[in-house]
């Protein structure tokens, strides 16, 4: 024979009323679950992303940061750069574009010279000879200018030779006295582009070179010894250097043996910046990066082992207090499964942007966890949910105690703000000003770790610290609703904006079914006291109870608070077809709350509004109508579920204290207590409490609240003496009557 159960007297000052399930027994599992990922987030990248030494002179791919504390001599380094950058130092030479056009253009007026002198010999060779003695040098033989004179092909001389010479001009002529030795590039600048190249040496000819190759494409011709010999003479002058070396080489030289350090050591932390993405590495980047790999660096399993245990410890005390201390007999599920995601997402996002972008961690947008939390549970899981993010996020970086401050007092600001307002537009000025503060934080902060404060540090780090909180902000607004749809949850402003009396769904009700609709006011005053004493969602509570029989709204007339006096349809016909006309209003509820969108929340609630309870009068009903037929009382249950919230039980407890409140004729306290009384114990001995994680205590001060409320709504009036009325002409003047009727109104 099963235990008996016992009555709500006899335990109102027992434990809680139902035993801790194997669900609520591993509750502490996603906790750990989000601890061992932080520590797998926090050695990841030495695993998987390892520091790598970077290529010189070209952009770096990715943030590299230092995995560990380590100190770099960087005065020491810097000789060792300076060393290498005067050894590998490749001089920049100017290539003059203007020089190489006039050497062509001399080149072409020296053979258009020629030819015309050789256009005047068929009228005198004497004037013919003196031509050529202007154009050709001195030394040019008499012989050779006879032959210039008779060769008729001078015109082909000149394009194979004018070609030739193009190409050298193009790939630069340098002078003879410049020494390249050692060198394998050149770096080039034009002075009709801007910007520098790099040119091979090889494909740069000296004076003399380029000389000899225009001496051996001459060669190929057929031409006579002597005048092969007269043009080469003549042509070897006019051809220069067309690459100088730039006067800037000795400023950059200059520049490399000035470097110097203000610092000859520099601690490096965990988590600082060595080498920012995207920027051109140098060879000091290159020396800090391969100092860090030197390092004898800590092993990171024994790291990893080493910080598991404070940080459990942590994670369980944050376990214990936001389950007893904060939210007590409220379910706990949904609401830890909300925290851990909320704090995974923000954990992932801080690595993201730890290990993909150049910000510092003061950017890092710790304060939307905060945020998420108070928006859709409380303040104290906020800020515990807050402190927990700022410890792992602290710990995924540099594990800094200035950062962590940095975190929990910028974030607090951002929760304390949403206690203000939940409204978007109120939270971003909010946020604004909270941008402000986190950039005194900073500066606070950088006060405190340096002696000597680095102003320009300073000046760079403080727009991301102000764009923090503005970027917390965005983080919430994604995560809110996603948060309200994954755990079926809503924010206080979306409940108290269901709770507007002109919602188009609230503004039907009462139009189809304006009894419903005042039961459904009444309700939500009783269940809104009744929460607030045990600390439970007063809006949820209160948009549930407007909503919860908006089902009613497809057959209003079968419900008797609709009928008005007139006659009850259900008397026309059987108690089955009547108890599924009943239980349909849960379905059709569920089905418009999720048509017009109602949160999730609120859609639980009116789907378990009134449980697994018996309809009774239709069960009496057929008893009655089929007394000679067992009737199970089963058969004329609600669907259900049981309420699984403590809301929802809130609700079934509201919804039936406000409709026998209407049929008490008496205002007596003991009598109304009796009347709620019994209200709760049958519901209790009905196990319709069982799963939404009320205890006795709590069901003991909602009782008292809603009779207390009852009771100020059922309140007397004075009766108002009647007046006798006089008589004018056996009948009552129009004034007189109106003021007796007010006085009935009264």
């Amino acid at each position: 024979m099963p235990p008996q159960k016992p009555s709500i007297r006899d335990a109102i000052e027992d434990p809680p009323i139902r035993a801790r399930t194997r669900r609520e027994g591993v509750l502490w599992i996603p906790g750990l679950l989000v601890l061992l990922l932080a520590i797998f987030m926090t050695f990841f990248e030495q695993y998987f992303l390892p520091v790598r030494l970077p290529i010189v002179g070209k952009p770096s791919a990715q943030a590299i940061r230092a995995p560990y504390d380590f100190v770099f001599n960087e005065e020491a380094a810097l000789q060792k750069v300076v060393e290498q950058e005067l050894n590998d130092f490749v001089p920049i030479y100017v290539y003059d574009s203007g020089k190489s056009r006039q050497i062509l253009t001399r080149w072409e007026e020296f053979f258009s010279g020629l030819d015309l002198c050789r256009q005047t010999a068929s009228e005198s060779r004497r004037r013919a000879r003196e031509c050529l003695r202007e154009h050709l040098s001195a030394g040019t033989s008499a012989e050779a200018e006879s032959e210039i004179i008779r060769y008729a092909h001078l015109d082909k001389v000149s394009e194979l030779l004018t070609t030739s010479l193009e190409e050298l001009l193009e790939a630069g002529i340098l002078a003879d006295t410049e020494d390249l030795e050692g060198l394998t590039d050149l770096r080039m600048r034009s002075t009709d582009q801007p910007g520098i190249s790099t040119l091979p040496v090889a494909e740069v000819k000296r004076l003399e070179d380029a000389r000899r190759i225009l001496e051996e494409r001459l060669e190929l011709l057929d031409l006579s010894s002597a005048l092969r010999q007269g043009l080469w003479s003549n042509l070897s002058e006019l051809l220069e250097p067309n690459i100088e070396y730039s006067a800037e080489n000795a400023e950059l030289l200059t520049a490399i043996r000035s470097q110097g350090s203000e610092k000859k050591r520099i601690v490096y932390k965990r988590g600082d910046l060595l080498v920012p993405k995207g920027r051109v590495v140098t060879l000091l980047d290159e020396w800090r990066v391969r100092d860090c790999l030197d390092k004898p660096r800590p092993d990171a399993l024994l790291a990893g082992a080493g910080s598991f245990l404070p940080f459990f410890l942590l994670t369980l005390i944050f376990l214990l207090l936001v389950g007893r201390r904060v939210w007590g007999d409220r379910p706990r599920v949904q609401h830890y499964l909300l925290l851990f995601f909320v704090m995974v997402a923000v954990l992932l996002l801080a690595k993201a942007l730890y290990l993909f972008t150049n910000l510092e961690g003061v950017a890092i947008p710790i304060g939307a966890s905060g945020l998420v939390v108070a928006l859709l549970l409380d303040l104290p899981s906020a800020l515990l949910a807050l402190a927990l993010t700022s410890v792992y996020t602290s710990f995924l970086t540099s594990f800094d105690m200035g950062l962590f401050l940095y975190y929990l007092i910028g974030g607090t600001l951002l929760v304390l703000s949403a206690a203000r307002t939940s409204k978007r537009i109120g939270l971003l000025f909010y946020s604004l000003l909270v941008g402000v503060i986190n950039v005194i934080l900073l500066c606070c902060v950088i006060l405190l770790r340096d002696a000597f404060p680095n102003q320009a540090l300073m000046i760079e780090l403080a727009p991301q610290a102000f764009l923090s909180a503005p970027a917390a902000w965005l983080v919430a607004v994604l995560l809110t609703p996603l948060g309200e749809k994954l755990f079926g949850l809503a924010t206080a402003d979306r409940l108290r904006d269901l709770t507007d009396l002109n919602h188009p769904l609230l503004k039907k009700l009462q139009e189809k079914a304006p009894g419903t609709y005042y039961h459904s006011l009444g309700v939500a005053n009783l269940a809104s006291v009744a929460a607030e004493v045990v600390g439970a969602d007063v809006h949820l509570v209160r948009a549930g109870a407007y909503y919860h029989d908006i089902g009613k709204i497809v057959q209003p007339e079968f419900f008797i608070e609709n009928q008005n006096n007139r006659e009850n349809p259900h008397d026309t016909i059987d108690a089955t077809s009547s108890l599924e006309i009943l239980k349909a209003h849960v379905r059709d509820g569920i089905e418009i709350a999720e048509q017009y969108r109602l949160p999730q929340a609120v859609v639980d609630l009116i789907a378990e509004h009134h449980g697994t309870t018996v309809l009774e009068a239709f069960y009496s009903k057929a008893k009655k109508d089929q007394p000679g037929m067992a009737c199970s009382p089963d058969f004329f249950r609600y669907g259900g579920p049981k309420p699984h919230r403590v809301e929802s039980g809130i609700l079934m407890i509201a919804d039936v204290v406000e409709a026998v409140g209407r049929l008490l004729t008496t205002t007596d306290p003991v009598e109304v207590r009796r009347e709620v009384h019994q209200v709760v114990v049958k519901r209790f001995d009905d196990g319709q409490f069982e799963q939404c994680g009320f205890s006795t205590r709590a069901l003991a001060r909602m009782e008292a609240a809603i009779a207390q409320t009852l009771l100020r709504i059922l309140h007397k009036r004075i009766d108002y003496p009647a007046k006798e009325p006089e008589k004018t002409n056996g009948s009552l003047s129009s004034i007189e009557a109106g003021e007796r009727e007010e006085a009935k109104v009264g």
